[in-house]
């Protein structure tokens, strides 16, 4: 699956949820995001690594689409995120900056 984001002229290829960009000044990047425990209780871990930019975002979405979660975040950490408040079901969460795209479905039991 490839997508192409225009702002920052990147090329995306999903592997296995793990990402490799290819930008037009530099050769390629390793990045991963990683979502565990997946199925959740509502206790989830977001694991980001590689180069992402300063800024990052989580964004968790329901089956509407609606945000659930957003929060800014930092590189290379591991983010311990609470969604026992909300609804049981399917969900989407979001990683990104300003020249990635990553998303990862999510079940919440």
């Amino acid at each position: 699956m490839y997508h192409y984001y225009p702002k920052a002229f990147t090329l995306l290829t999903i592997v296995f949820f793990s990402m490799t960009l290819y930008s037009q000044q530099q050769g390629p990047e390793k990045w991963t995001a990683k979502v565990y425990p997946n199925p959740s209780d509502g206790i989830i871990h977001v694991e980001l690594s590689g180069k992402f930019d300063e800024l990052t975002h989580i964004n968790i979405v329901d089956a509407t689409g609606k945000s659930v979660y957003w929060k800014n975040v930092s590189n290379d950490q591991t983010h311990k995120i609470d969604l026992t408040s909300i609804r049981k079901g399917h969900y989407v969460v979001q990683m990104m900056s300003t020249n990635v795209y990553m998303k990862q479905p999510l079940v919440i039991n």
